[in-house]
């Protein structure tokens, strides 16, 4: 019986103790971090003091991450910012109320992100009124510091009902998607049924036939289904789950697990971007790897169309149908371009040579008997709570679908409850 009520008193402790990672924010955590260097030490400090202070008065948490770049595995800076939050230490109260700003200077990519429990704290209309704030101070090359305490200013008017913001109305859907996606019933479309379809206007008619012909060659040699699909807008839907609608409202694939995938470019002005959507079998050799290679390859096409090259955007593609064909039969995708190998000749070459020089030098240093000899004297700081969102790798999956990146390994469900995987990025 004693062993059974120590059993019992050790649960309910560790029940008391397991709670959410918000319910106690964090005030050690930077609620500023400046890796653009927009801001002075001493400014980013005062506006990190001045977020902490309004936070105890507001009961609102509220973040400023100014990038160069995100981590490995995270593709936009509203992802990073789901990424932090889900790691504790951010947010305020029970519910964990927080708004985030996210700047990825190296997509040009900005993001406000909101949370409350398992909704978000600001309406749209909200977010994109000091999400335009911020912009316009970019844009105008206006002092930085400036903006950002206005930014939090506004946001804590906005909870607290003291400034009022306009409402956008929802964005049309497009015409294939279906009136009632509960009802909606999946089917396989004809053979016939384009699988080019350039809604945004990119590519020339001769272009769009010979990615008529590859594609049909692609259904010939693997059984599996591909589509080319350009949009001039979002639709007000994040690109994977435009992509991954569009290939299942309008049956697309092939066999009893729909395989294939889709290529979506949207020409949005406001969100421009590409999308590959992969279902079935496809999904499964559309690995991570094969991803990267693939966008690493698209990519330079695509900016050089967005810069008025004429033709860029359908060479591209038609290159991509080519690195699609090499995926699907299980092949890897190389850049063998000439610039590449030279820059690896001469990578290699300098390396040996450093390599070298640096293995005579060390002829001369005397082996250390024990490690710590090898540590200079306070040259090593550990700070944990810094490095999981300044310099690790992170994954998540988002409320509404899942993870935009990743191939096989990855995945998010459609509008119509189908599974798919994929990547893309932003141009």
């Amino acid at each position: 019986m004693k062993r059974f009520f120590t059993i019992f008193l050790c649960l309910t402790l560790a029940a008391l103790l397991t709670v959410p990672a918000w319910a106690a924010m964090d005030t050690s955590l930077p609620r500023v971090v400046d890796e653009l260097d927009w801001l002075e030490d001493s400014e980013a400090a005062e506006l990190n003091d001045y977020i902490l202070a309004r936070s105890e008065e507001e009961g609102v948490d509220v973040g400023i991450f100014l990038m160069t770049l995100m981590p490995d595995g995270i593709d936009y800076p509203s992802d990073y910012a789901d990424a932090l939050y889900a790691r504790g230490g951010y947010g305020w109260g029970d519910t964990g109320r927080c708004v985030m700003l996210t700047v990825d200077m190296y997509q040009g990519l900005l993001a406000v992100t909101s949370y409350e429990g398992d909704g978000e704290l600001l309406t749209p209309g909200q977010s994109d009124a000091v999400s335009d704030l911020i912009l316009d101070y970019i844009n105008s090359d206006a002092p930085i510091a400036g903006s950002l305490t206005e930014f939090v200013d506004q946001v804590y008017d906005y909870v607290a009902g003291r400034r009022v913001a306009e409402e956008y109305d929802t964005v049309a859907l497009p015409d294939w998607y279906p009136d009632d996606v509960a009802s909606f019933v999946d089917f396989h479309t004809a053979a016939s049924t384009p699988r080019v379809v350039d809604d945004a206007d990119l590519f020339t008619d001769g272009q769009e036939a010979a990615m008529a012909v590859k594609i049909a060659a692609l259904r010939e040699a693997y059984n599996m289904d591909f589509v080319v699909y350009t949009s001039p807008s979002a639709y007000g839907m994040e690109h994977n789950m435009l992509a991954a609608d569009f290939y299942q409202f309008c049956g697309y694939g092939v066999g009893d697990d729909f395989s294939g995938g889709v290529l979506l470019i949207c020409m949005d002005p406001m969100d421009r971007g590409w999308f590959t959507a992969t279902c079935g079998r496809y999904r499964d050799l559309y690995t991570s790897q094969a991803n990267e290679r693939l966008n690493a390859r698209l990519r330079p096409w695509l900016v050089r169309g967005a810069e008025g090259e004429e033709d860029a955007y359908g060479e591209g593609v038609l290159q991509y149908l080519d690195d699609t064909a090499a995926v699907m039969s299980g092949k890897k995708v190389y850049d063998y371009s000439i610039p590449g190998v030279m820059a690896v000749i001469a990578f290699l070459l300098v390396g040996g040579i450093t390599v070298g020089i640096e293995r005579h030098k060390m002829k001369t240093v005397r082996q250390a008997a024990d490690a710590e000899e090898y540590l200079v004297p306070g040259s090593f700081d550990l700070r944990r709570h810094r490095d999981f969102y300044l310099h690790s790798t992170v994954t998540r999956t988002r409320r509404e679908s899942s993870s935009k990146s990743g191939g096989g390994g990855g995945g998010f469900s459609s509008s119509g409850g189908r599974s798919f995987g994929g990547g893309g990025g932003k141009f």
